[in-house]
């Protein structure tokens, strides 16, 4: 009997793959923590609003990396510099990144890769449900718009979160 249960095991769970179709595959399971960036995109007495960056950043570079958006047709902008090297930016056209654009003497000229295709679609926008935070501070306010294809938050009013330093 020792045997047979042995074979069994061997047979069923050093063949089974996680998210596989077999009646012995664990279901898949995929956590997904999505904090992304933003920026000020525009801002009036009635409106503010922010553009939403994608979820993971460019290639390493230089000691560097960005966070970066790009519309529909690959076309955007690198918005910050996260590492070590001169503050800069990069303009990006269908999907490829163009030489750093800054001030500075010393840059080294590079591009990055983009971790997107044309053929890959953003999960910002298949549906996911949404939590937004100022300040590190949870938001569930009435004056927030989320708009997942144009990747901007907008705030109706002025939109500010009591911290625990402030009173």
């Amino acid at each position: 009997m020792e045997a047979a249960i042995i074979a069994y095991g061997n047979t069923y769970l050093l063949s089974h793959r996680h998210g596989g179709d077999a009646s012995y595959d664990p279901a898949k399971v995929v956590l997904r923590t999505d904090w992304r960036q933003t920026f000020l995109q525009a801002s009036s007495n009635t409106q503010t609003v922010y553009k939403v960056m994608y979820a993971d950043p460019t290639s390493v570079e230089e000691g560097h990396k960005h966070y970066f958006v790009v519309d529909e047709e690959g076309d955007g902008v690198t918005a910050d510099t996260v590492g070590s090297g001169d503050l800069h930016y990069h303009d990006i056209e269908a999907y490829e990144v163009g030489s750093p654009i800054s001030d500075s003497d010393t840059l080294v000229d590079h591009t990055h890769t983009l971790p997107i295709s044309a053929d890959d679609e953003d999960p910002w926008e298949t549906g996911d449900t949404y939590q937004i935070y100022i300040n590190q501070v949870a938001y569930n306010g009435p004056n927030a718009s989320v708009d997942a294809n144009r990747n901007t938050i907008s705030f109706s009013d002025d939109v500010t979160v009591k911290t625990e330093d402030s009173s």
